[in-house]
Order: C-alpha cells, then structure tokens, then sequence
C-alpha cells in the first residue's frame, strides 16, 4: 500500500488517484456536513474560497500531497483570532 501511495505523487495531479480520492471526500463533506452547518448559519468559514472550496482546489492543482498539505495549513489557519479574507491556492 505504501508503494502505491509513494508511486501516486509521482503521477500528474490529475491522474492521482489520490487526489481524486481527496476530491471525493471533500465532496462529500461539503454535500454533506457543510450543507447541515452552513444551513444552521452557526458554523461560517472566515476565509474566501471556503475551506472546503481552498482545498479541493489545492489538491486539483498540485495533487495529494502537496494538496493536503495546503489544505492542513488553511485550516489551521482558521480560527477564532484569524482576520479572515481573501485567501486564494498559491
């Protein structure tokens, strides 16, 4: 399993299955989890694109692992304190 994860990121990003696997669960959660939480209005991302929105973007364009990376970074990022705005996949 390792070695096919190793071999993944060598692929174009948009032949990774991997990244296809990462869109996938951002997918979901976003017609999922983030349609029930953005519809309460209680949980409102601070950034613009979305979170969800930054990382599946990131992994589109650099693939899985450079792709999570970012998107972990994002996240992080956002919290409380955080001044929030633009914010685009570099």
């Amino acid at each position: 399993m390792l070695g096919f994860a190793v071999g993944d990121s060598f692929r174009p990003a948009a032949e990774q299955m991997s990244a296809k696997a990462g869109v996938a669960a951002i997918d979901a959660y976003r017609a999922t989890v983030g349609y029930a939480l953005g519809r309460t209005g209680i949980v409102r991302c601070r950034f613009e694109p979305s979170c969800s929105a930054y990382g599946r973007e990131a992994i589109r364009r650099y693939g899985s692992p450079r792709g999570f990376i970012l998107t972990a970074g994002r996240i992080l990022r956002c919290q409380p304190f955080a001044k929030g705005g633009w914010d685009p996949v570099p």
